[in-house]
């Protein structure tokens, strides 16, 4: 349909590409004028670049020290490290509950769409990589984005096939000839993409916690190959322009030089000098698609164009499209500001310690530098030769026609090297102060560090506290609303093919279990990463006093009032196994809580039971472990 109000919608197709164009060329403008330059300057710190490369690469700098610590970016590398030993170390980290706990449908519900969502994470949605990159980017840029989708393909084949046609007796007459089509599924599984921050354009006023779906337009500037282009275009998955003809040669690739992708300001050095060069490049050349949200009297929609000229597809509802809604990305940070769409990077916190480190090393580089290789005074028409002075080597003669005391002397120059490393400690204690990591966290050592072990433990405790901190802004902006995007994205597409398979994997029933109401129910995620979650033997050490309470209790009430099981479970990948359910001995597991059931009273196999009413020892006629040795096996094996 060539207009959007005839589907209903609040405005022409020309009106929304007018809007989203003029909403992108302001974004941009805001984005070039106000963020670019501190990006550049962040990207650069995290490259080991000086900020002024050019008097770098001066002559006159020839001969000077240029080092760049590498202290910033360390700090990153660490906190990544953190953060994905948190996320990615244990599976049991994420967790999914219905709204209704109680009901046992409900309940096998939510751990079959937690299960299928752990094998699309592992097997087909690139989730490490992409949310490594967004990290990257909250890091070094402030906020990291990713979009979430589902990509469906499916191939038509037609083949002719010949059927005889017979009688009311069942005696062939005649053949018939029939085409039948076949449709085969290509691919039927959900996508995640990583989204470069400087190609995507939100309204800088928009609400700092909700900044995707509160901004009035959100436009992506997606590249894509002229080739891939053409393919669309020509399988009409895409609007054709109305006055290029797709079947004459050269046409098409002519319209779209027209929207040959131009990088931003920030890309320059990816590309290089050559920029214009390297995109035009018949083998890699790439148009601009733009990726389009506009909402209108609270009617939200979405379409494809060629930078806001040319309408690749119709409008669509977003609600129409994606399960999610809003629209399907997930904007995260790590600094909030309560009054900007665009938070503060760590990197752009310590640029100036960063500074400060840099030029404190340089100069007692130069120092030291000096004050071993002294500078001369020689004094004119003495007739010494300067280049023995300049290359002298052990035992090399100087040549000289005037060789007196005063003829060549050397230049005094004081040692500030101890001077330097107490300014370089103060400056190593404000970043401590800045970052949260101390050489307790990198496991180093230096000159007045408390090295018992109770002021190990306090200050390590201190400094978790920070990235704890830090976790818990990116768990809630980030994480959980990715997952949970994920998990209303499982609901709606996922195939049934790959739900049966993981329900017989897991031992669910899948026709019973899978109904309307699970497909439509609301499920609640949860994950595990509180304070301590960054430090793997911190955590360790928890659950093992945890462990220890835990099976005090199971003692004291003769039955498995806590889980051990899960305990295990948790510990394991701690301690470096991936997989700990190989460990456990299901057929001994099963006995065991059989067992302690027929002593309760109560089948506790069944998870959706309530919880036991507790038997005290002393009103039992002794304890509930004694009597488990009728089976023959060890009283204390539930442990």
């Amino acid at each position: 349909m060539p207009w959007g109000t005839e589907m209903g919608l609040p405005l022409k197709n020309s009106e929304y590409l007018e809007r989203v164009k003029s909403f992108q060329s302001s974004s941009e403008k805001y984005m070039e004028s106000h963020l670019h330059g501190q990006w550049k300057k962040n990207r650069n710190m995290f490259k080991l670049i000086h900020e002024n490369q050019a008097l770098m690469t001066d002559p006159r700098y020839r001969h000077r020290s240029k080092l760049y610590i590498p202290k910033a970016r360390n700090a990153v590398m660490r906190k990544l490290a953190a953060f994905l030993s948190t996320y990615f170390s244990n599976p049991e980290v994420v967790s999914l509950k219905p709204r209704r706990k109680r009901d046992p449908v409900m309940a096998q519900a939510a751990a079959l769409l937690h299960s299928c969502m752990n094998y699309r994470l592992k097997n087909t949605m690139n989730f490490f990589l992409n949310t490594l990159f967004a990290w990257l980017d909250i890091m070094q840029y402030g906020r990291g984005a990713v979009c979430m989708g589902w990509d469906y393909q499916e191939e038509t084949t037609k083949r002719k096939e010949t059927l005889p046609l017979k009688d009311e007796d069942g005696i062939p007459e005649d053949i018939i000839e029939q085409t039948v089509e076949t449709v085969k599924v290509l691919k039927d599984e959900p996508t995640l993409r990583h989204v470069p921050l400087w190609n995507l354009f939100l309204a800088p006023t928009a609400d700092p916690i909700d900044p995707v779906n509160s901004s009035p337009c959100l436009v992506e500037r997606i590249p894509v190959f002229t080739y891939d282009a053409v393919k669309k275009f020509k399988g009409s998955e895409w609007n054709a322009p109305k006055d290029v003809d797709l079947e004459e040669k050269g046409k098409l690739d002519e319209f779209l030089e027209g929207y040959a992708w131009k990088p931003s300001s920030i890309e320059d050095e990816i590309y290089g000098e050559d920029k214009d060069g390297f995109t035009k490049n018949a083998l890699w050349q790439q148009i601009e698609v733009w990726k389009c949200f506009v909402n209108v009297d609270g009617e939200d929609v979405y379409f494809l164009s060629l930078r806001g000229e040319h309408m690749l597809t119709e409008p669509e509802r977003v609600e129409d499209k994606w399960p999610c809604r809003g629209r399907p990305y997930i904007l995260g940070g790590i600094m909030p500001d309560s009054g900007l769409v665009y938070w503060p990077s760590f990197l752009e916190v310590v640029e100036g310690l960063q500074r400060e480190l840099n030029a404190i090393r340089n100069q007692r580089r130069d120092n030291v530098t000096l004050a071993l290789n002294k500078k001369l005074l020689v004094r004119r028409n003495t007739g010494i030769d300067t280049n023995s002075l300049l290359y002298s080597r052990p035992g090399a003669p100087i040549l000289g026609d005037d060789i007196g005391e005063m003829a060549v002397r050397e230049l005094r120059y004081e040692d500030v090297t101890s001077s330097s490393y107490k300014e370089q400690q103060i400056n190593e204690q404000a970043f401590e102060e800045a970052t949260g990591i101390t050489p307790y966290n990198m496991g180093t050592q230096r000159p007045g560090m408390n090295p018992t072990a109770t002021g190990v433990s306090i200050l390590t405790e201190e400094a978790n506290t920070v990235n704890a901190m830090e976790l818990r802004i990116v768990n809630e902006t980030f994480m959980v609303p990715l997952l949970r995007m994920h998990a209303q994205f499982e609901q709606a597409f996922e195939s049934e093919e790959i739900m049966r398979y993981v329900a017989d994997e897991e031992g669910i029933d899948f026709d019973s279990v899978w109904t309307d109401e699970a497909i439509e129910g609301e499920y609640h995620i949860e994950v595990d990463a509180g304070i301590g979650a960054t430090s793997r033997e911190l955590r360790l050490r928890n659950l093992g006093m945890m462990l220890d309470r835990a099976m005090a209790l199971n003692t004291q009430y003769g039955a498995p009032v806590m889980n051990l099981i899960q305990f295990a479970r948790d510990a394991m990948p701690l301690a470096g196994f991936e997989n700990p359910d190989k460990y456990v001995n299901e057929n001994v597991l099963n006995m065991v809580m059989s067992k302690f059931g027929q002593v309760a009273g109560m089948n506790l196999m069944d998870p959706t039971q309530g919880p036991a009413r507790l038997i005290s020892p002393a009103n039992s006629g002794g304890s509930q472990v004694e009597s488990m040795q009728g089976y023959g096996g060890d009283k204390q094996i539930y442990r």
